[in-house]
């Protein structure tokens, strides 16, 4: 395979810092979750659905993207959406009541949904041959958002200014990619790619039992992946500030330190996938992870707390895009039919976490936190049984 060139990777950062603005405007709130709760007068667990609400109207966004093309050109979809954005978020700036936060939360959710699918589009579609490579890169613009943004929420509070300011900050960043849109991605050339786009018939897909059985195991793998990594990334600094005391910045340097070791871990799978067995990795994977997060949720001292969330981190860090890769590749020629599926099942975890963590938190707080202890474990479970059925197919 040719070799890419540099500028075809740097042609496709508005479609980067795409995903990484979907990743900072869902954690935004999560570090200061208590300040923003005092300040409107609700409790942390109440304001906490705005993250459930965001999510649902993700899934929406993501299910209706190509409605829109019947309408709009694809620039012109991203374009309307992420003017839709600066005025939500202005709206956020100056909103106190949560009912409201609600509301706009979810039509965010709706419209990065929409803009989600759009991005990815021109990613499969960009004159870089090496997909793998480049979705790699695209994978970790999340992390990577959910990194930056506990620092500057974080920052926007010991600083002494509102934390009003965070959605001024994300108005700021969606003004830079309106405009990065409109210079760069508007005079690009996209190739569109049909290869893994073939269609299957109903009768086709039922003939497929085992294959069947395993894909709709790794759609619930994925979904309990979701919902302990959702648990961890929106609810963990609440937990760790509450049942034990730790400081805003100590609170906020756990998910710094989680995501930090996800990114790396996660640029590192690129390298192993192809080259050892994906479910193997993912076992193993799931094994450091259940360990390291046990002693996550049972330690009270700030350093052991600090490296068991490093190894958690690292056990988390492969466990989705290798779930992804290997459930893209069961029905083979049908790959891209049946991929949606899979970032839809990833999606639900994400919305049923805050609700969970909101009902059990009513009644036990460390059980809120240890909810995501219990998802990694059924995630390895089902892990051993996509083992199972597997060589059975084979």
């Amino acid at each position: 395979m040719k070799k890419d060139k540099a500028i075809n990777y740097l042609a496709e950062f508005p479609n980067f810092l795409s995903l990484f603005m979907f990743s900072f405007f869902l954690f935004a709130p999560s570090p200061i979750l208590i300040e923003i709760s005092n300040s409107l007068g609700v409790k942390p667990a109440d304001f906490s659905l705005v993250f459930t609400f965001f999510t649902v109207g993700l899934i929406i966004g993501q299910l209706t993207a190509n409605f829109y093309n019947k309408f709009f050109k694809r620039l012109n979809i991203v374009i309307i959406f992420y003017i839709f954005l600066i005025l939500l978020s202005a709206l956020l700036y100056f909103t106190n009541k949560l009912w409201i936060f609600y509301i706009l939360y979810s039509l965010a959710g709706y419209s990065l949904g929409v803009i989600y699918i759009k991005a990815n589009e021109y990613i499969l579609e960009s004159q870089v041959k090496n997909h793998a490579r480049i979705l790699t890169i695209a994978v970790t613009f999340f992390p990577i958002g959910a990194l930056l943004t506990p620092i500057i929420s974080v920052y926007i509070i010991n600083n002494g200014y509102n934390w009003q300011l965070i959605y001024l900050v994300a108005l700021g960043f969606f003004v830079l990619l309106l405009a990065l849109y409109l210079s760069i991605t508007k005079n690009r050339k996209y190739i569109r790619n049909d290869k893994n786009n073939k269609k299957i018939s109903a009768k086709e897909v039922f003939s497929y039992k085992r294959r069947n059985l395993l894909f709709i195991v790794t759609c619930f793998a994925i979904l309990f992946y979701a919902i302990s990594e959702t648990v961890i990334s929106t609810w963990s600094p609440t937990f760790f500030r509450e049942a034990r005391n730790f400081d805003l910045l100590s609170a906020g340097l756990i998910i710094t330190i989680f995501w930090m070791v996800v990114i790396i871990g996660r640029l590192a799978t690129s390298y192993f996938t192809g080259k050892a067995s994906s479910l193997n990795i993912i076992f193993v994977l799931s094994i450091i992870s259940v360990i390291s997060l046990l002693l996550t949720v049972f330690l009270y001292s700030k350093i052991s707390i600090f490296i068991s969330m490093a190894f958690t981190g690292l056990g988390f860090s492969g466990i989705f895009p290798l779930l992804i890769y290997y459930g893209s590749n069961i029905y083979k020629e049908h790959s891209n039919y049946f991929l949606p599926f899979l970032f839809v099942s990833g999606t639900i975890g994400n919305a049923l976490a805050p609700y969970l963590t909101n009902i059990t938190s009513k009644y036990n707080m460390f059980l809120s936190m240890f909810l995501s202890n219990i998802f990694i474990i059924a995630t390895l479970v089902l892990v051993i049984f996509q083992i199972i059925i597997h060589k059975k197919i084979n």
